[in-house]
């Protein structure tokens, strides 16, 4: 994508945002007269269809308005959307509203009485306009510019595309393959979208004058139907070029290519024979009428079969085609399939077809005057694709994935095996062992097929488009996309079958195996056995020389803080750098790149079973070495990550060494003085962002300073450190190497209800934060095209939480029940659970916040609402209540946690909570009874944040003791 920008007018006129009015626009522009109006509440935004208008209204919603008598529009219907709508863009009977912090919400109008909300997207910042181009969708979205949107299935609209711009887009209109932005004080910015999907490192798509139906590759050159036979150079794969064009009368449908000539059925065009000898110069030579429109062909020898269709029949018309100018049809068989057929391959003296609705059909062509039917195969879905090997029939069948048809005895095949596949299967292709499927939305699935009888995925490839058709070629995919152009995918996933050279299973947990380096890129391994398989994703990459050996010279260096040795934040701090430690290593970064300081030396992060991952205490002495001595050999990047309780300019290494953020930038200042080394420190304590200014590096060095918490903040790490900054930015490395999207991450996680994540990536001492205006947005510029380590980018996003219930209002009672719903998560949802922040909730500084107390929200009827109940509202005031969803990440290991979703309870009268409930649960029972045991003994015992100040607290010492014990005891005897 490219854009400019133009300067923008210093004023803009003023309208009327609140009402719609209907203008009589037959009179010439000075004598327009308003006709008709109808009072909304803030219209912003208005799309028309027929009839109707839809009015995005701010926050009355979408508002629709039957403008069939335009002197007197009444509004029929709306929809109460979650955030401010302002721009709304609609396609049949879908309209699409950008709902400012609502995001982007998909609306069913197919009743204008009773529009439906059927999905939504959450934007990276304000959704303000909207403009829907096919399946896309083109975004105005504040200080994220503009976002591109798949939404070829509304209900679950993906973000595939973005571009930032200078300012903060607010408006836009499409043309043709431009985007006209309006971007604040960034003028009119013009930006190229003619191509939006973020693919993977793998594919190079190319694209062809339209609509692709079928596609022959021979050699370095790929043969296209698309409006007419395409000829492409693909001799660079990276680089395809289209080099020929041959028009033909009708609309090709199916392609077949032998030698110099090329074999098209063309529709209503019949069968256009095309001498391609000169690739550059292609030209028709011959052509034989066929009955009703040719969909598909395949030649072997002298003879092409052409599938055929006729409303309302499908036959197959056999042609001699010994001379190519002047083919003949000399045969000919009605089957018995009505409207489609998609697919047809020969084997000997048999064509196989795929019949939408009649499975697979076998057609004795050993007399090619006489063809006849001889059987079929029924499917459990529409077959649309088939390859046939051997005896072995393999059809591409919809929704029900592959099916594998024995047809040693085509008279009557059978089905032998099957696999799902997670789009629609649409095309297919065999190479020995391997088939390979063009599943629609899946992209490029790989199948071992090598026991027919149970066929494995063991691959995938996304594709920009819809797969539609899949040719193979040595280690080159070629894939046809339904909405048009090509995807090359090299090198296909491939078998790495046990070898004593290359794969050993060392036991029942273990394999190890040699890979074969094709091409440079991110590659994800499938591990199975036949009958299940488990997915690496991004487990290994293959990098050329210049790329290898700048990966070799970035650094990471892990410091994990201790206060003292009794510090209640350890397990925590532990935690989070161990998981740092493995998110690095997933990265690329090998255990001599890293450089770990802890007070615990017998750390294992790695889960290698030793404790060699450690290489010394965290003190001043040992940190200033890893950053003066360590760092300054072979360096070109320098990866700094400290967490522990925090302070005013201060970080706790040990109960004796405490670092000044004065020294720290001293030593990062000798260090980048000496050298050019680019460094990257993430903080995460309590005041943390004490440390922004101090750290601002010398003239003309890189130093980008990311902070979990402002100067005066304290820092959470609840779920046992699960729940804080931290553990989000790595959760998130593991997924997505982009150190911005990281740091986006774990600063939506953790909510600015909590603490305010800070970026500074420019240099200048202040930090970048979204939601201030005043803030430049070269700190995020800065950070968003640096990739951590290898730069694997899984693209699998953590999960949503569509809805949380609304504020609620107690008179005295103390409990209240809080749910979440339109839950959305690639990997299954483990946990939904909402964290309670009660009124006037404070802490000191350098004190971390651990014990907020948490409530598990669960579905048993399974409809999609979670729900629980918490009963320790007693304080008068606000509780303010952020409600989470977790999945594993792609490790299997960690977790993913969506953004907090907020919500509040209010207490309007306090009432004191049960004495000795040290759990805040709202009864005194077994469970304090064991905390108060816990506590006692020395063991770690979670009590109620609020147990004193509330009124538990059995003797007001502000601690448990025996008196608690003996308390609790004596209201379980009664």
């Amino acid at each position: 994508m490219k854009s400019v920008s133009y300067d923008h007018p210093p004023k803009a006129a003023s309208v009327d945002r609140k009402v719609l009015q209907t203008v009589d626009s037959g009179l010439k522009s000075e004598h327009l007269v308003i006709i008709g109006s109808v009072d909304t509440s803030d219209a912003s935004g208005v799309a028309i269809n027929g009839n109707t208008a839809y009015v995005a209204d701010g926050s009355g919603g979408l508002q629709v308005i039957d403008i069939s008598d335009p002197e007197s529009p009444r509004i029929t219907g709306f929809v109460d959307t979650p955030g401010d709508a302002s721009g709304v863009g609609i396609t049949g009977n879908t309209v699409y509203v950008a709902d400012g912090s609502g995001g982007l919400q998909v609306i069913d109008v197919s009743d204008p009485e009773s529009p439906r909300v059927i999905g939504s997207l959450d934007t990276p910042d304000d959704a303000l306009d909207v403009s829907i181009i096919g399946d896309e969708a083109y975004i105005a979205c504040k200080s994220e510019g503009l976002q591109m949107a798949d939404v070829s299935d509304p209900e679950n609209p993906v973000i595939i595309g973005s571009v930032d711009t200078p300012g903060e887009a607010s408006g836009l209109v499409i043309t043709g393959n431009t985007a006209y932005v309006a971007d604040g004080d960034g003028g009119l910015q013009a930006i190229d979208v003619s191509s939006t999907s973020e693919t993977s490192a793998l594919t190079v798509s190319v694209d062809t004058q339209g609509y692709v139906s079928d596609m022959v590759v021979m050699g370095d050159t790929a043969y296209i139907a698309s409006g007419g036979l395409q000829i492409i150079d693909m001799s660079n794969p990276e680089n395809p070029a289209v080099i020929g064009f041959a028009d033909t009368p009708g609309s090709a449908q199916g392609l077949a290519v032998t030698g110099d000539t090329a074999y098209v059925a063309d529709g209503y065009g019949g069968l256009q024979v095309i001498d391609v000898s000169n690739p550059e110069n292609p030209a028709v030579i011959g052509f034989a009428d066929t009955p009703g429109s040719a969909q598909g062909i395949a030649v072997t020898g002298n003879t092409a079969y052409v599938l055929c269709s006729s409303d309302p029949q499908i036959s197959l018309q056999v042609a001699d085609v010994s001379d190519p100018k002047s083919p003949v049809i000399i045969g000919s068989v009605i089957t018995p399939n009505l409207y489609s057929a998609h697919d047809l391959a020969v084997m000997g003296n048999t064509v196989y077809l795929a019949s939408e609705f009649d499975g697979l059909q076998m057609i004795d062509v050993s007399d090619p005057e006489n063809p006849f039917i001889i059987g079929y195969a029924d499917t459990p879905a529409g077959a649309t694709g088939v390859a046939v090997m051997g005896n072995t029939a393999y059809v591409a069948n919809t929704f029900a994935g592959l099916q594998v048809i024995d047809v040693s005895n085509p008279e009557s095949p059978v089905v032998i095996g099957s696999t799902d596949t997670p789009g629609a299967a649409y095309g297919v292709a065999v190479i020995g062992s391997t088939a390979y499927i063009a599943d629609r939305s899946g992209g490029l699935q790989v199948i071992d097929v090598s026991n027919p009888e149970s066929p494995v995925i063991i691959g995938s490839a996304d594709t920009p488009g819809k797969a539609w058709r899949v040719v193979v070629t040595g280690n080159t995919a070629y894939v046809t996309n339904e909405d048009g152009g090509i995807t090359v995918i090299n090198p296909v996933p491939a078998v790495v079958s046990p070898d004593p050279g290359s794969f050993l299973v060392e036991s029942e947990t273990r394999i190890s195996l040699t890979l074969p380096a094709e091409t440079a890129g991110n590659y994800t391994l499938r591990v199975h056995n036949g009958e299940e398989s488990h997915e690496l994703r991004g487990a290994v990459t293959f990098l050329d020389q210049e790329d290898y050996q700048k990966e070799e010279r970035k650094k990471a260096l892990i410091v994990a803080g201790r206060l003292s040795p009794g510090d209640s934040l350890w397990d925590n701090t532990r935690m989070c750098t161990n998981y740092a430690y493995r998110a690095l290593q997933a990265q690329g970064y090998d255990e001599d790149r890293i450089y770990y300081l802890s007070t615990d030396r017998r750390s294992d992060p790695d889960g290698d079973g030793l404790t060699d991952d450690v290489d010394d205490t965290a003190s001043l002495e040992t940190l200033e070495y890893a950053i003066r001595a360590w760092a300054a050999e072979d360096t070109d990047e320098l990866l700094i990550y400290m967490t522990d309780h925090g302070g005013e300019g201060t970080f706790h290494l040990s109960e004796n060494d405490i670092l000044n953020a004065e020294d720290l930038d001293r030593w990062l200042d000798q260090l980048q003085e000496s050298t050019s080394v680019r460094i990257i420190l993430i903080y995460d304590a309590c005041m943390s962002g004490s440390f922004i200014k101090p750290l601002t590096p010398p003239e003309g060095k890189e130093r980008i300073i990311i902070t979990s918490s402002s100067p005066d903040q304290y820092a959470y790490f609840n779920n046992g450190g699960r729940l804080s900054f931290s553990y989000q930015f790595w959760a998130s490395v593991f997924l997505n190497a982009n150190l911005y999207d990281a740091f986006a991450s774990g600063r939506d996680a953790i909510g600015t209800q909590y603490q305010t994540p800070y970026l500074d990536g420019d240099g200048d001492g202040i930090g970048y934060i979204s939601e201030r205006k005043d803030v430049p947005k070269s700190d995020k510029l800065a950070a968003k095209d640096i990739l951590i380590g290898r730069g694997w980018i899984a693209a699998s996003p953590p999960p949503s939480v569509g809805f949380v219930s609304q504020e609620q209002t107690l008179d005295s009672e103390t409990s209240a029940t809080i749910q979440a719903g339109d839950i959305t998560a690639l990997n299954k949802i483990v946990r939904v659970w909402a964290v309670i922040t009660p009124p006037n909730h404070r802490y000191g500084p350098g004190d971390p916040v651990t014990d907020l107390p948490e409530i598990t929200l669960e579905d048993p009827d399974g409809d999609g609402i979670y729900e629980g109940t918490w009963k320790g509202f007693y304080r008068e005031g606000t509780y303010r209540i952020a409600v989470y969803a977790a999945t594993r990440d792609a490790s299997g290991t960690g977790m993913l946690y969506s953004a907090a979703s907020e919500t509040s309870v209010i207490q309007t009268a306090g009432s004191p909570a049960p004495a000795g409930d040290l759990d805040g649960d709202g009864e005194t029972g077994m469970k304090d009874l064991v905390t108060a045991l816990q506590v006692l003994s020395g063991a770690p015992g979670v009590i109620w944040y609020d147990y004193a100040s509330a009124g538990t607290d059995v003797n007001g010492d502000n601690r448990v003791g025996t008196e608690e014990v003996f308390f609790v005891f004596g209201e379980m005897a009664e």
